[in-house]
């Protein structure tokens, strides 16, 4: 669950953005650009919003009561009252037309050159091809990987 954090808002307008949404066996955040759910091994009694403290930036575990964990520290969240997005209304609901595998590692490369830009685009031309981004003058090509 470490890198849950970055998918939680920076802005405090909605709490629910700022916070982990526990249920059953998953762990979801979203700042409503991105979203990310971890299946855990514990699971919870009733679903519960946990608002996640500024400066927290590692979590190892958060139970239902909001006590998050991580490693050495143990600092209390705040249990909140309120509606998290309905995040299942975006999730696709059928097969992909098709799958590429890429490396975490090379794909974080090719990120990073982009990084001061706005948006970038991945083209992709077919599950064995080489997907690409070109934006202002730089044009990167990534591999799939064949497991």
């Amino acid at each position: 669950m470490n890198n849950i954090t970055k998918y939680l808002s920076k802005s405090s307008i909605k709490p629910e953005l700022q916070s982990i949404y526990l249920t059953e066996n998953k762990a979801i955040a979203t700042d409503s650009f991105k979203l990310i759910e971890i299946t855990r091994n514990e699971s919870v009694e009733e679903p519960v919003i946990v608002r996640i403290p500024k400066g927290v930036r590692k979590i190892d575990n958060i139970d239902q009561n909001g006590v998050i964990t991580n490693g050495i520290n143990t600092v209390q969240g705040e249990i909140i009252d309120g509606n998290f997005p309905d995040y299942k209304t975006v999730m696709p609901k059928n097969e992909p037309e098709y799958e590429i595998t890429f490396s975490p590692e090379h794909l974080a490369v090719i990120i990073e050159s982009y990084k001061k830009e706005k948006s970038i685009t991945l083209k992709f031309y077919g599950n064995e091809k080489p997907m690409m981004i070109q934006k202002n003058g730089v044009m990167t090509l990534l591999m799939p990987v064949k497991e």
